[in-house]
């Protein structure tokens, strides 16, 4: 519930309210779509899906995605590895941040221009997020 005055310009809260958790986006060079893009807090940046991976209650707060989402950094190390399961990122050891082997919610967030971070071409594991 709202503590502004009716008719009042949302306040901070009631605007986090209203964002989501994984934002629909469009996607560049010609990647199957739709593009699904969320806010990573171990790599500080916004990571991106495009039509390869399966998204599952993306307009709600407990969005989930498959299979498991490898980001690799411009120079081809590996930089994060995490699955998106019931509105939360489950980071794997393998991740090169200190989330790794952690699972924070997902925050709403307000998404950016465009994707920092598209996930690479090979997805990673299933994990039986379904």
């Amino acid at each position: 519930m709202s503590d502004q005055p009716a008719g009042a310009a949302p306040g901070p809260r009631d605007r986090h309210a209203l964002l989501g958790r994984l934002q629909r986006i469009d996607l560049p060079g010609g990647k199957p779509g739709p593009g699904w893009a969320w806010w990573c807090p171990g790599c500080l940046s916004n990571h991106a899906v495009d039509g390869r991976w399966r998204v599952r209650g993306a307009d709600g707060p407990t969005p989930s995605i498959v299979p498991s989402v490898v980001v690799h950094g411009t120079n081809g190390a590996l930089r994060c590895h995490c699955l998106i399961r019931g509105g939360h990122i489950e980071f794997f050891s393998d991740c090169a941040h200190p989330w790794a082997s952690n699972t924070l919610p997902m925050e709403p967030w307000e998404p950016l221009s465009a994707p920092t971070d598209l996930a690479d071409q090979d997805a990673g594991e299933d994990c039986g997020a379904w």
